[in-house]
């Protein structure tokens, strides 16, 4: 037996070794992979799962995601690929000069998603009743349109850019205005803003608007909904503080990306205080994404809003103005006579998520109630 084959087994029994004390002893304290994922759970051993094949099949990817150092491996071969092969093992799209970018958000951009003509008719309809309904309940509506990263940084993006007629925000905005719904259009706003702006609005490895971004958002926001309610708390920016690093949500991208090397940051970025001048507070209604974690984390909602507000996230989940999650949305739930209990209805709604629904199916269900 030559040497390097001797080498060879005792590396593969030493790794087989310390995967299996890892696995029952769990000596080392292990750091698991960054992302979003469905972690699968140990199958219920039954007749009926051993019979059809399920408990075997399940068994089979429990163990593969709970290997230990099954992270570390990843992130070796994540790095392995990125450096010598430029390879990128993730859902998201590498840009130029490192900027990542969500491919949906390119799609979205471009118009590549665009809802078909009767898909539109009836979101018109919907939105067009939907108005007519909250005028009669003396609910007020507002629209903020976040940012779209492929958008703003669209000179950082490696594929050729042909565009589409429209694209659904268009249609959006366009329906927003025809029923004379306020809109905060950050998407458009950005866009123009970008380059008289001190700091990103958008961060390089972030998802979302930067803090600072979503700080003028409230601003802007907040002047619209002073209009319909003079008395209410008004918001400002205060002072900003600036930082060489990524904070909050502004890096929310890199953890994903299981690199071993972490990326530098190149860039100031700013952190404001908010302003609070004292006013009533509204009971509003507040139907977002994931957008809506900024506001949260500048006080936006809890200095605004009224203890009993609610948020609904992707209208499947509620929040509190604590951002504490109180349980999942049920189908018919929230009716028109529930939506009278409120002052206002606020959607922030982005790019990609207007392919599927509008307002995250949230106003259809309520009209088919």
């Amino acid at each position: 037996m030559n040497k390097r084959l001797k080498i060879a087994i005792f590396l593969f029994c030493f790794i087989w070794l310390l995967t299996a004390v890892q696995f029952i002893f769990s000596p080392f304290k292990l750091v698991g992979l960054n992302g979003a994922f469905n972690d699968p759970e140990l199958p219920e051993l039954t007749f009926e799962n051993w019979k059809t094949g399920k408990f075997q099949k399940q068994t089979e990817l429990f163990a593969k995601y709970n290997t230990p150092f099954r992270a570390d491996f990843v992130r070796v071969k994540n790095q392995v690929g990125y450096s010598l092969f430029g390879e990128f093992n993730t859902n998201l799209t590498l840009g130029k000069d490192h900027y990542l970018f969500d491919h949906n958000y390119i799609n979205a951009f471009l118009g590549k998603d665009l809802l078909s003509y009767k898909e539109r008719m009836i979101q018109s309809s919907e939105i067009g009743l939907f108005k007519t309904i909250l005028d009669s309940l003396g609910v007020k509506p507002f629209w903020v349109i976040a940012p779209n990263k492929a958008r703003y940084y669209q000179e950082y993006l490696k594929e050729e850019l042909n565009f589409e007629s429209t694209s659904n925000q268009q249609v959006l905005k366009d329906l927003c205005y025809l029923n004379k719904i306020p809109v905060v259009d950050s998407d458009d706003w950005f866009a123009k803003k970008k380059n008289d702006s001190k700091y990103p609005l958008i961060p390089k490895y972030g998802a979302h608007w930067s803090v600072y971004g979503a700080a003028l958002v409230c601003d802007s926001l907040d002047n619209l909904l002073q209009k319909e309610f003079p008395k209410k708390v008004k918001t400002s920016i205060g002072v900003i503080k600036e930082n060489k690093k990524a904070k909050f949500s502004d890096d929310d991208y890199l953890p994903s990306i299981n690199l071993i090397k972490k990326w530098e940051w190149d860039t100031i970025m700013a952190y404001p205080a908010m302003i609070y001048e004292p006013g009533l507070k509204l009971k509003a209604l507040v139907i977002s994404d994931s957008y809506m974690w900024n506001l949260y984390y500048n006080d936006y909602f809890k200095q605004n809003f009224t203890a009993d507000s609610q948020f609904l996230y992707y209208n499947k989940a509620y929040y509190n103005i604590n951002k504490e999650r109180t349980g999942e949305i049920k189908p018919g739930e929230l009716t028109i006579e529930k939506l009278s209990e409120f002052e206002t209805v606020i959607f922030i709604t982005t790019g990609p998520s207007l392919k599927e629904s509008y307002s995250y199916n949230f106003i259809s269900d309520l009209l088919d109630e």
